[in-house]
């Protein structure tokens, strides 16, 4: 049986880290980095992110692989939330799976 540990970072006020919560699985020593996106919208793809998020993901060590995108589509309806999830982010920037895009 595996158990995990959630932290949730902002759960009182935010932490200013470049991720929402901490997921550590204590029987394989493994823990994520979660980042959480939200919209109102059905199927918007553009997310915003900032330089701390996007430079703690593209780090220079092996924390990076453990970062982590959740894309939460239509917020505020129970019965039409859908959840995305973008694993390991610097890995798919690298293999153009994902696109990063400059908005003036």
């Amino acid at each position: 049986m595996n158990e995990i540990e959630i932290i949730w970072l902002n759960e009182n006020f935010e932490q200013g880290k470049p991720y929402d919560f901490i997921l550590k699985n204590l029987h394989k020593n493994l823990i994520n980095f979660i980042e959480v996106k939200s919209t109102l919208s059905t199927n918007r793809q553009l997310i915003p992110i900032t330089f701390n998020e996007l430079q703690y993901c593209c780090s220079l060590s092996d924390i990076n692989e453990h970062f982590h995108i959740y894309r939460i589509y239509n917020t505020g309806q129970l019965n039409k939330v859908k959840l995305h999830i973008i694993e390991n982010v610097e890995e798919k920037l690298r293999k153009h799976y994902l696109e990063l895009f400059l908005l003036i």
